[in-house]
């Protein structure tokens, strides 16, 4: 089935399976399922005096990859969308400069010090549903959302917002993009801090830093963000 597939996103492959499911197998009325894209890239090989992608070599990306969940329910209606849930994983995204870390609670067992700007280093997973499946599955795609546009939008705001701190710099994220997606619900994030500790105090003017790998226990951050009415709560 998966072969005859002729769309363009995961969430229309998947319910295309999961029509066939209950179409084949009338015992079945309710069932989830999930997909996750791994991306291959052609290589290039030398060809003469350049590098052409060779045809059949491909290499798998360690990169961000889209993935998706429907939950679908058969009744005498017909087929019903009554959950899903859209993902873009495995972010890895660094800054060098314009993060702060400043302005926490301290109590006794704090080590950590305040930095008025440092390098960030990220990992981060992102979900988001739609306020209708309609905009999710409909053929012409005028309402779907790219998982490569969250995933561009996202590392935009990275680039350009000075945060105070992870959840300040999510919280703008997801807040950006319920405004230019007005057709999701809801966006969420998981992001881990694994930015590196400086080897030692250097000045602002030093041309060079050395970082060390960052202490083993790191911190995670969720967030879900929901749209409340027509505003962004």
């Amino acid at each position: 089935e998966t072969l005859a597939y002729d769309g363009a996103t995961l969430e229309g492959l998947l319910f295309v399976l999961g029509t066939r499911f209950v179409a084949t197998y009338h015992q079945l009325r309710h069932l989830r399922l999930s997909a996750r894209e791994i991306p291959f890239s052609p290589v290039a090989v030398p060809a003469g005096d350049q590098f052409a992608p060779s045809g059949v070599l491909f290499d798998q990306g360690r990169g961000d990859a889209t993935g998706a969940m429907l939950e679908l329910r058969g009744d005498a209606a017909g087929l019903q969308v009554v959950g899903h849930r859209c993902h873009r994983v495995g972010l890895r995204l660094m800054k060098l400069s314009g993060s702060a870390f400043t302005a926490f609670v301290r109590d006794g067992y704090t080590t950590l010090p305040e930095r008025s700007d440092r390098p960030l280093y990220v990992f981060l997973d992102l979900h988001w549903r739609y306020a209708d499946a309609v905009d999710l599955l409909a053929p012409s795609h005028d309402r779907y959302v790219p998982a490569e546009q969250v995933r561009d939008l996202v590392a935009t705001v990275f680039d350009g917002f000075v945060s105070e701190s992870i959840q300040h710099l999510v919280h703008e994220m997801g807040i950006r993009l319920l405004r230019r997606f007005p057709q999701l619900a809801e966006v969420g994030f998981v992001a881990e801090n694994r930015t590196r500790d400086p080897a030692a105090d250097f000045p602002p003017e030093a041309a060079a830093k050395v970082f060390t790998d960052p202490f083993p226990a790191t911190g995670e951050i969720r967030l879900t963000i929901r749209r409340c009415k027509e505003s962004v709560t």
